[in-house]
Formats: C-alpha cells, sequence, structure tokens
C-alpha cells in the first residue's frame, strides 16, 4: 500500500491482511503455483495442469518385454493436483509392440499385439536334433534341421517320433516287412517272395573276386572272361612276331 494507509485514529493499516490489502492484480489461468499445480482466473491456486516439467522424464522401461516397448513419459505427467505419475506403473501407457514373428523365447514367438504367445514351427536355438539313435543296417535316419519346435517353449525331443526322414539301403532288410524288390548280392537280402533272407545268390556278384577262376563280374553275373578282340593292325604285327620266331627256329 502507498496510500489510504490509515486504519484509524493513531493506527495504521495491517500488513498482509485481507482487509487492509484489498488491491491485487491475478495471475493468468494456467500460470504455475507449484508442482502438478496451476492459478484459476480468480487467483486461486486449485487447477491441475496436464504437464509439469518439474516431474522430470519418467521411466517406464521396467515394463519393457521381448513383445513391447514402452515409452518414458515426457509429456501428460501430472497425475493429480500436487502429484506426477509415477514411474513403471499403470501410468505408462504409451508403447510399441513388436512386429509378430518376433522371437520371444525357444519356440516362442510375439503375436504381433504385445504378447509371447505364438508357436513357430523352427527354431534355430534347438541346434540340430538328434536322430542317429534310430539307425539300423538298413535305414539311416537324417538329424532335424527343420521343424524342430514340438510345443510351445519345447523343442522336438533327441530320437524321437519327430525323426520322419530317413534313406533306406537299397534291397537291405531287416524284416520281411522291408522287402520290396528282387534281391542283389548282400549278406542280408530281400528274396524274390518279398521274404528276408540271409543266404548269398547262387551265381550273384559284386566284384570278380566273388566269381570261380577264369570268371569275370559283369552286371551281378558271373560269366567266362572274354578275350580281348584285336585290331588288324596288331594282328599283323603279332602274326609277323610268330613268323621271325619259327624262321629262327628252323635255321638253328
Amino acid at each position: 500500500m502507498t496510500t489510504g494507509r490509515c486504519h484509524t485514529f493513531g493506527q495504521c493499516e495491517s500488513a498482509n491482511t485481507e482487509e487492509s490489502c484489498t488491491d491485487y492484480t491475478n495471475a493468468g489461468e494456467g500460470t504455475d503455483c507449484g508442482l502438478c499445480e496451476s492459478c484459476n482466473a480468480n487467483g486461486e491456486c486449485n487447477q491441475i495442469p496436464t504437464d509439469d516439467s518439474t516431474c522430470g522424464i519418467i521411466d517406464c522401461d521396467g515394463l519393457d518385454t521381448t513383445c513391447r516397448n514402452y515409452d518414458d513419459l515426457t509429456t501428460g505427467r501430472c497425475l493429480t493436483f500436487g502429484q506426477c505419475k509415477s514411474q513403471n506403473s499403470a501410468d505408462c501407457n504409451v508403447y510399441t509392440n513388436a512386429g509378430e514373428g518376433t522371437d520371444c523365447g525357444i519356440c516362442k514367438t510375439c503375436d504381433g499385439q504385445g504378447s509371447c504367445g505364438h508357436l513357430p514351427l523352427d527354431d534355430s536355438d534347438c541346434g540340430i536334433i538328434d536322430c542317429d539313435g534310430l539307425n539300423t543296417g538298413c535305414r539311416d535316419y537324417s538329424d532335424l534341421t527343420s521343424d524342430r519346435c514340438g510345443g510351445f517353449g519345447t523343442c522336438e525331443s533327441p530320437n524321437s517320433g519327430a525323426c520322419i526322414f530317413y534313406t533306406d539301403t537299397p534291397n537291405c532288410c531287416n524284416s520281411n516287412g522291408d522287402c520290396h524288390a528282387p534281391n542283389i548280392c548282400t549278406s542280408s537280402i530281400c528274396s524274390n517272395s518279398h521274404v528276408c533272407v540271409n543266404t548269398p545268390i547262387q551265381g550273384c556278384c559284386l566284384a570278380d573276386s566273388d566269381c570261380k577262376k577264369g570268371m569275370e563280374c559283369t552286371n551281378n553275373v558271373c560269366r567266362a572272361k572274354q578275350v580281348p578282340s584285336m585290331s588288324p593292325v596288331a594282328m599283323i604285327m603279332l602274326l609277323g612276331s610268330l613268323a621271325a620266331i619259327g624262321a629262327k627256329s628252323i635255321k638253328v
């Protein structure tokens, strides 16, 4: 007060009283008057602003998962009058979902909606799944390098029913059920009547050593060795050599 300062006879107006201090100017509506507090148009500090930089950056990383990334709050940080929103709480409502199919664990992928809930067909984290324990003398099972997920969060088991790829040795058998075609020379073979037997076929061979002396193996059959044919030039040279040997013998 700089005028009208006498309250009564011999007494000045009191300082800082509503009765004495009657002249004022209200701050503009929205003026900051405290943490998450602002003025109204009537000079009162009773409004909740949407945001207050005094709250700082509100951390939301503690809610992150492989399938959803929460953004830290840098706007809209006032929860109520005089109170900021809490970090890593339900107040963190701004996020980005990972794409559908994103790996979120062994034999698990994201669903595109922020959850880890899909089962993929294959996961390289399963490694090579061994199937060699199922091998027999006539069948070689291939290890699994694809379609390795047996269930959500689990890989297929080694040497199990998941091992469905194999290569059979031709005409090799372990039982009559393995016989599908006429046999060749093996120690365990399928007979022409599709019976699994362990006796060799007479006259059948895999190499010349399987045949008698003077015979050779041709198309798995022992045959008499063929005398190689001579070219005309070779025949003339042979005859000439024989003639020379004969003449020399007569001279002696």
